[in-house]
């Protein structure tokens, strides 16, 4: 009996095994055809994000951040009354278009090396008190692209405030945002002294009434 329990055990256990070995046959073709689509499906992906940061050129960023701006600086200089200029400086979306780009230059050169150049000319210049190091960096294009980016976004920010404060206060800005674009900081000065000077003529006319 124990004899006959152990042979059907065994012929139980083949059995099995046979089954197992004729669905792995019958699912293989499938599996790895199933590998085979993801696996090129990811490279897929890798090569399209690997070709977008390869066209992600420090000329195509300069490009679009100075073509980007000229239409809002345009509209505060020309039409600053307008309802147009009113919407697209007031939303918020222009600017985070901007910094979007920005950190998507930084992450894509940032791993090439950029970010270790960057920090070690700023370190050398604080430990020599000269600036050779940091003037030297601009003769790398990327660095010189985000620099670029940088200004031009700090400097819209000074323009979008001299120019909401112009409505509020009533106060021509035209030529203060012009230095805002120019020379940033001179425009932000330019426009308290309008500002100061209209203040000062309306304080005038009070008082003469």
């Amino acid at each position: 009996m124990r004899v006959a329990r152990v042979c059907n055990s065994l012929l139980g256990l083949k059995t099995s095994q046979h089954r197992v070995h004729t669905a792995l046959h019958a699912w293989s073709p499938r599996c790895v055809l199933q590998i085979r689509q993801t696996t090129a499906t990811r490279l897929g992906k890798q090569r399209v994000v690997s070709t977008a940061f390869t066209a992600f050129t420090p000329q195509l960023v300069f490009n679009m951040m100075t073509l980007a701006v000229m239409p809002v600086y345009g509209l505060m200089i020309a039409c600053p009354k307008t309802q147009l200029t009113k919407s697209v400086v007031s939303s918020p979306l222009f600017y985070t278009v901007g910094c979007l780009l920005y950190v998507a230059a930084l992450a894509a050169w940032g791993s090439g090396g950029l970010l270790g150049t960057v920090w070690g000319a700023c370190t050398q210049c604080l430990a020599d008190q000269q600036m050779t190091a940091f003037a030297a960096l601009f003769q790398c294009p990327k660095a010189t692209a985000l620099t670029w980016t940088h200004l031009l976004l700090l400097d819209l920010c000074v323009a979008r405030h001299v120019y909401l404060d112009g409505l509020k206060k009533q106060v021509v800005t035209a030529h203060s945002i012009v230095l805002c674009f120019m020379f940033g900081p001179t425009g932000l000065l330019s426009h308290m002294f309008t500002s100061r000077g209209a203040q000062g003529r309306q304080e005038s006319n009070l008082s003469n009434a």
